[in-house]
């Protein structure tokens, strides 16, 4: 007889401050947010395509006009519309996911358009994640993040997940050190030097597979999928809400730095921990870890090292 597979899926998001000052940011909250996703339909997403020569729009100007409404009207977590974690994703699933938060977001009007599989395949998660990133803010009037800094992707960032996962721990500080003085340390991120201080420095995510089957779950997409929650489904962050949603649409950082209309470099890192479910033997479990960094370089920071992403127009 077939063994019957169970799949448990949870899901965990931490934000906090960071620039000059570690202190305050969110707690994280262990009432996940969308527990197994959704299998829904939202109907029609448009087809996806190359990234082209889509210029963002966003300036100074339309980035001080913005007021997140979504935030004041505290609406209900919004879960995922795509494939659930444990299965295997697409950007078909990205896509029709991403615009399901937006459909029901007056802040945001245009569709997301993805690249095609073909060349999603070939990003980095680093550039994956500031592609959603940087679409959800131009499409906004947010200025974007300027670029992907190569510098800092395997330390602090990827160094800090793989922490996490090989000790199995969830927390801002989990190696005994502050996010500021990690990105001080290891990434060279002197606030008041060649950094201009930003209220918030890392967000971490993780989402948790468990299955009966003989081989562990394989978590799909946790970049894209993190970078969904925070943004569409953060309510319940562990602090007053939406901690993940304000630091990835977050405004006023200082334009000193690289090209004019664009302000900040990112980072982001995953890695995977597998072992048996705490609480039934008989399960095998697998947890993804994404963490992102985001700092606001001043003139003093060299650009030599960086990978700027393009985004796609937004579809209708």
């Amino acid at each position: 007889m077939t063994k019957l597979t169970i799949l448990i899926l949870t899901c965990l998001l931490l934000s906090a401050c960071g620039g000059g000052d570690d202190s305050g940011g969110s707690t994280g909250s262990t009432g996940s947010t969308g527990s197994t996703g959704s299998t829904g339909s939202t109907g029609s997403t448009g087809s996806t395509g190359s990234t082209g020569s889509y210029k963002c729009s966003a300036s100074v100007v339309t980035e001080n006009k913005f007021t997140d409404a979504f935030i004041d009207k505290r609406p209900a977590d919004i879960a995922w519309a795509g494939s659930k974690a444990y299965e295997s994703s697409n950007v078909v699933d990205i896509q029709s996911s991403f615009n399901k938060g937006r459909a029901a977001d007056s802040t945001i009007s245009g569709k997301l358009q993805m690249p095609s599989q073909a060349v999603w395949n070939k990003m980095s998660g680093s550039e994956k994640g500031l592609f959603l990133i940087n679409s959800e803010r131009c499409e906004r009037g947010i200025r974007p993040f300027e670029a992907v800094e190569l510098n800092l992707v395997n330390s602090p960032t990827q160094y800090y997940a793989d922490y996490l996962a090989s000790h199995n721990v969830f927390s801002h500080i989990a190696d005994g050190s502050t996010i500021s003085e990690r990105l001080q340390s290891q990434g060279g991120v002197v606030v008041g030097a060649n950094a201009d201080f930003f209220k918030y420095g890392e967000g971490l995510a993780y989402f948790t597979g468990a299955t009966n089957a003989k081989t562990h779950p394989v978590i799909s997409e946790p970049i894209a999928r993190s970078v969904y929650h925070w943004l569409y489904a953060d309510k319940n962050d562990g602090g007053s809400g939406y901690g993940h949603r304000k630091f990835i649409l977050a405004t006023g950082l200082v334009e000193n730095s690289g090209k004019g209309g664009k302000e900040g470099l990112v980072s982001f890192g995953t890695a995977i921990s597998k072992g048996i479910h705490p609480s039934n033997a008989t399960f095998l479990q697998t947890k993804s870890y994404t963490v992102l960094n985001v700092f606001d370089p001043n003139e003093n920071w060299s650009l030599g090292n960086i990978k700027e992403v393009e985004i796609n127009a937004p579809g209708q």
